[in-house]
C-alpha cells in the first residue's frame, strides 16, 4: 500500500492473523492513519511490517489497544493515542522488529500501559503514560534489544507502577518518571530483578505506603540501575532495598518512615554509589541504613535517623 487510512467505529482497525496457518505475511505501506473505537487499533499476529502510520487511534478497545505479537521489520507512529482500553495499551510479544512511536498518549487503559514480554524488538514510546490501574510499563523476558521511553509517565494509587523483570535488554526511561504523587502506591514502586541489561531511570519521584511492599525502589540481581535524579518517599517498607545489584543512584531526598530498614543495600557490587542530598529515616523497626557486603561510596546527605 502507499497511503493506508482505516477508520472503524465497531471493532479493530487492521487485523492480521496469520498463526494458526502457519504462514507468512508481509505488509507495507509509505503513510496513512487508523482510527478505532471499540477495538484494537492494530493487531499484528504474526507479520513482517514495513510500515508508517501518522497517527493511530485506539478508545475504548475490549482489549489491548496495539498487539504486535512475533512481529518483525519496522514500524514507525507518529502519534498514538490509546484511551480507556479493557486490556493493555501496547502490548509487544515475542517479536523482533524495531517499533517507533513518535508521540501521544496512553491513558486510563485497564491492563498495563506498555507491556512488552520476550523478544529482542527495539521499542522506543516518547508519547505520555497516564494511569491509576495496572502497571504503566512491565517489561519482562527481554532477550535481547531496547525498550525506550521518552515521555511523561505518571502512575497512580491503587496502580502498580513499573515491573522489570529477566531481561537482557535495555530498559531506559529518559522522561519524568512520577509514581504515586497523588495517591500513594501500596506496593513496589519500582520493582526490578534478574536483569542483564541494564535499567536507566533520568527523573524518579516515587511516594508508597505499603505494609506488604519489599520497598519503595526494588531491585535483585540487576547488572546495572541508574537513577538521575528524584525524590523517594516511602512509608511503612524501606526506600531503597537492592541485593545482588549494581547501582548508580542520585536522589534530592530519601524519605523512610516505619517498615523494618530505612535503606537496605546488600551485596552490592564494586562501583555502586548512592547520593542523596537530605536522608530521613524514622520509625523503623530494626536498622535505618543496612550497608551488608556492599563495595562502592554512599553519601546520605544531610542524615536524619530517628
Amino acid at each position: 500500500f502507499g497511503d493506508l487510512n482505516i477508520s472503524n467505529n465497531a471493532g479493530t482497525g487492521l487485523y492480521v492473523d496469520t498463526k494458526s496457518l502457519g504462514t507468512t505475511f508481509a505488509l507495507n505501506n509509505t503513510s496513512g492513519s487508523v482510527d478505532t473505537t471499540g477495538g484494537s487499533a492494530l493487531f499484528l499476529d504474526p507479520l513482517t511490517t514495513n510500515m508508517t502510520f501518522g497517527t493511530v487511534t485506539s478508545a475504548n478497545s475490549t482489549g489491548a489497544g496495539v498487539t504486535l505479537d512475533a512481529v518483525s521489520g519496522s514500524l514507525t507512529i507518529g502519534t498514538l493515542n490509546v484511551s480507556n482500553s479493557a486490556g493493555d495499551g501496547v502490548y509487544v510479544n515475542n517479536s523482533t522488529g524495531t517499533f517507533n512511536i513518535n508521540g501521544g498518549s496512553i491513558t486510563g487503559v485497564l491492563g498495563d500501559s506498555f507491556h512488552v514480554n520476550g523478544g529482542s524488538a527495539n521499542v522506543t514510546y516518547d508519547g505520555t503514560i497516564n494511569s491509576s490501574a495496572n502497571r504503566v510499563a512491565f517489561i519482562t523476558g527481554t532477550t535481547g534489544g531496547s525498550v525506550t521511553f521518552g515521555g511523561l509517565i505518571e502512575g497512580e494509587g491503587p496502580g502498580q507502577g513499573i515491573r522489570l523483570t529477566n531481561n537482557a535488554g535495555d530498559v531506559t526511561f529518559n522522561g519524568d518518571v512520577s509514581l504515586g504523587a497523588a495517591t500513594a502506591l501500596s506496593n513496589e514502586a519500582v520493582y526490578m530483578t534478574n536483569n542483564s541489561g541494564s535499567i536507566t531511570f533520568g527523573n524518579l519521584d516515587v511516594n508508597v505506603n505499603t505494609v506488604t511492599a519489599l520497598g519503595a525502589i526494588y531491585g535483585a540481581n540487576n547488572s546495572l540501575v541508574t537513577i538521575g535524579g528524584g525524590n523517594v518517599t516511602s512509608v511503612g517498607a524501606a526506600a531503597l532495598n537492592f541485593d545482588l545489584s549494581k547501582i548508580d543512584i542520585t536522589l534530592s531526598s530519601i524519605t523512610a518512615s516505619g517498615g523494618t530498614d530505612g535503606l537496605d543495600l546488600t551485596n552490592l557490587a564494586s562501583g555502586s554509589s548512592l547520593n542523596s542530598t537530605t536522608t530521613t529515616i524514622t520509625g523503623v523497626e530494626q536498622t535505618g541504613i543496612k550497608l551488608l557486603n556492599s563495595e562502592g561510596a554512599y553519601n546520605c546527605g544531610t542524615l536524619e535517623i530517628n
